[in-house]
């Protein structure tokens, strides 16, 4: 099942700032689910974890790689 949230929401649930989750929005890393009442998207929390997890494990291996 779906957890839908809007932008504002996944910033305060992840840290990740709004201007960035709208990047990811239009570069298609994250997919919207429609919009709210305000016009903001709805993104899958589920999803959203998964392409953070892939961001960060990303990072590691590059940190890893320049040792």
């Amino acid at each position: 099942m779906s957890r839908l949230i809007d932008t504002i929401a996944a910033e305060r649930a992840t840290g990740v700032k709004q201007g960035t989750i709208r990047q990811w929005l239009r570069r298609g890393k994250l997919t919207a689910h429609g919009h709210d009442y305000y016009g903001r998207a709805l993104v899958d929390l589920d999803e959203f974890d998964q392409v953070t997890d892939r961001r960060h494990t990303a990072c590691k291996s590059e940190r890893a790689s320049s040792h």
